[in-house]
């Protein structure tokens, strides 16, 4: 049995990985301006990156959106770019594959990707 007077000390030290799963949720569409919003649910803050070939941020003006979020729901909006804005323009209708990718602070990345299909009138 160890006493307060033991010269006995225990070092215990850990070090926490946060996780990076996340989950896309649902997708609403805006058929007069042709865009879509995915709506994805991070467990912590950290970056949200979305991209893929076709896909353009609604806000910005690069193929890769990349935000800061905090924990909890964050929506993305999603719109098409170049060859795949031309098909959607001329027939009303295209698919895109996006890939979304989490990044939690001070943990690993985890991307996940899924199809949306943008529909115009």
């Amino acid at each position: 049995m160890l006493e307060a007077a033991d010269p006995l000390r225990l070092n215990v030290s850990a070090v926490l990985e946060p996780t990076n799963t996340f989950a896309i949720g649902r997708i609403t569409r805006n058929k007069q301006r042709g865009t879509a919003t995915l709506e994805a649910t991070v467990p912590n803050p950290g970056d949200l990156s979305v991209g893929g070939r076709g896909v353009k941020s609604a806000g910005g003006g690069t193929a890769v959106i990349s935000k800061a979020v905090s924990g909890g729901s964050v929506k993305v909006t999603i719109r098409a770019k170049g060859k795949k804005k031309r098909k959607l323009n001329e027939t009303g209708k295209v698919k895109l594959s996006v890939a979304i990718t989490y990044t939690p602070a001070g943990g690993g990345p985890s991307t996940d990707s899924t199809k949306v299909k943008l529909r115009k009138r």
